[in-house]
């Protein structure tokens, strides 16, 4: 059983406050490049009742469509 961990706090819309929002990273899981531009915290449906789920939103470099991962994925990029 995994433990559940804290999270942070969250205004009205869900977004929650991260050190990495406005900087550009690297999301590990798919070795995509850009800007963080929020963190949310949304609520999934499953088969058994609603979950909250973290979300990071990254701007791709060069402009595009966002994409969407685990907040835990994220690296920045300093050179």
């Amino acid at each position: 059983m995994r433990t559940a961990r804290p999270r942070p706090r969250a205004d009205t819309l869900g977004h929650t406050l991260h050190p990495l929002i406005g900087r550009r990273v690297e999301d590990v899981a798919s070795g995509r490049t850009g800007t963080l531009r929020a963190v949310v915290n949304t609520p999934t449906r499953t088969p058994i009742g609603t979950r909250t789920v973290r979300l990071a939103y990254l701007l791709p470099d060069g402009g595009g469509v966002e994409w969407t991962t685990d907040p835990d994925n994220l690296r920045e990029i300093t050179a």
